[in-house]
């Protein structure tokens, strides 16, 4: 039997595809910047689940710890800054493709904020 790929081969082969993978899914990953530049503020906690489990989950335990535990003077500006994720956010949620990036973009955030908001004395 001939062998079609040697194993250094077959590892080039999935890192490519893997790269592919990660290049497609950072699209979801860094908000358009006329989308952070038109996004709405004020309006606090922002309405609405997105329909995307660990978005939802990570918004719930973000606002939670935002209303709870953040000094007031600091409140304004971690408020804002989840309104401006929020609304870029929902623009991805209409298609499965949107939504499968969001699965990612709320696992990355909920990771950077276990620890940023852990010197709030939150609990992620």
């Amino acid at each position: 039997m001939k062998k079609f790929f040697n194993l250094s081969q077959c590892v080039f082969i999935l890192m490519g595809i893997l790269g592919l993978a990660c290049l497609s899914a950072c699209q979801y990953l860094q908000p358009e910047k006329k989308i952070l530049q038109e996004a709405k503020l004020g309006q606090y906690p922002p309405t609405g689940p997105l329909g995307v489990a660990e978005c939802d989950d990570y918004i719930a335990r973000y606002q939670k710890c935002v209303t709870e535990k953040v000094p007031e003077k600091a409140k304004k500006a971690y408020r804002e800054g989840l309104e401006v994720t929020l609304n870029y956010w929902k623009t991805q949620t209409d298609t499965p493709e949107g939504k499968m990036g969001l699965v990612t973009a709320c696992k990355v955030a909920y990771m950077g904020s276990r620890t940023t908001m852990a010197a709030f004395g939150c609990e992620f």
